[in-house]
């Protein structure tokens, strides 16, 4: 199993500081990846939930508060992701650097797909596309992007970024976007195509990634739903005559070391707790988890969290004894 981390980019922690020391630490520590999030503009009132704060639906125009998020604030600084990901290329040498998730209909498919082929050049191939559709409509009426057709527009955008990312001569004619003809789109990313990960826990996300995705990222799924989904994707890449080999299975885990174990999340708890929980994640056919802090702590709060996990959890797992021996 690999590991990587979030680095939060809005929420208390979001500063220079943070990016800077948390990436620096992750790729001293080994792990294999860091994360950044998505927003672009955020609203003081909204008029749909959280996907993962339980609440099934809200009525009218509600504060954050309400929507399922008690620790975040609209008027939290948001820091653009694929600008902060050139700045953590620049710090970084080894490790990945990984969008969890890109909202894709919020930007223009080709201006998106140059600035994710520039950053695969700049960080010399360790890019990493999570995608998604987003859950916050007015973010979406902030950039004249439709939330009704928000599936069907992310689907033909994948499409046209990754035309342009491997065809000399791409062509496309969608319900949406049609590329003109004769377009010229260098340089192509170092890997030739990024890998795209497809983030959410909806059937919708699973059918996504089993057409044009290179691994699944769901979000706070428990270990024993990983088979069902394992199998759902597995079945739907053989439906698409994709080979299923090297295909990834992420989750998104809330970690942190405490003397309070939380139900809902597995990881969070002992450090015994913590070590059983992941390995019930790797028997289940998880490759890859990206840990997170709790939201809304401070810089240091995340270091040590992190520190913990590479000196306490880490090798106690059964894959890593014996390593170095």
């Amino acid at each position: 199993m690999e590991f990587g981390i979030s680095i939060p980019n809005f929420r208390g922690a979001a500063h220079v500081g943070t990016f800077r020391r948390v990436a620096e630490a992750a790729e001293e520590a080994g792990l294999d990846d860091v994360w950044i999030g998505d927003h672009i503009v955020l609203a003081r009132n909204i008029t749909s939930p959280h996907p993962y704060s339980g609440k099934e639906e809200i009525t009218g125009s509600r504060p954050w508060s309400e929507a399922g998020i008690g620790d975040m604030d609209a008027d939290d600084p948001v820091y653009e992701p694929l600008t902060l990901l050139g700045f953590l290329s620049a710090l970084t040498r080894r490790i990945r650097l990984a969008l969890g998730t890109l909202v894709v209909p919020l930007r223009h498919p080709v201006v998106a797909a140059k600035m994710l082929s520039t950053l695969d050049v700049l960080c010399g191939g360790r890019l990493i596309l999570g995608v998604g559709v987003g859950w916050i409509p007015e973010e979406y009426a902030a950039v004249d992007a439709s939330w009704a057709d928000r599936g069907a527009v992310t689907d033909e955008y994948l499409d046209v970024m990754t035309l342009l990312w491997r065809e000399d001569h791409p062509g496309f004619e969608g319900r949406f976007y049609s590329l003109p003809p004769d377009i010229c789109f260098y340089p192509k990313p170092v890997q030739r195509t990024i890998p795209i990960w497809v983030g959410g826990n909806s059937l919708p996300a699973r059918r996504r990634a089993a057409r044009i995705g290179t691994g699944w990222h769901g979000a706070f799924v428990l270990p024993d739903r990983i088979p069902r989904i394992r199998e759902d994707i597995g079945e739907r890449l053989a439906g698409y005559g994709r080979d299923p080999e090297g295909f990834v299975y992420s989750n998104r885990v809330n970690l942190q070391v405490t003397d309070r174990a939380d139900p809902e999340h597995p990881c969070r708890g002992s450090v015994e707790r913590i070590v059983d929980s992941m390995e019930r994640y790797a028997e289940a056919g998880t490759t890859h988890l990206q840990i997170a802090t709790p939201p809304g702590p401070e810089t240091e709060d995340i270091l040590e969290q992190l520190e913990l996990f590479v000196t306490e959890i880490r090798p106690r797992l059964s894959w890593e004894r014996g390593k170095g021996t």
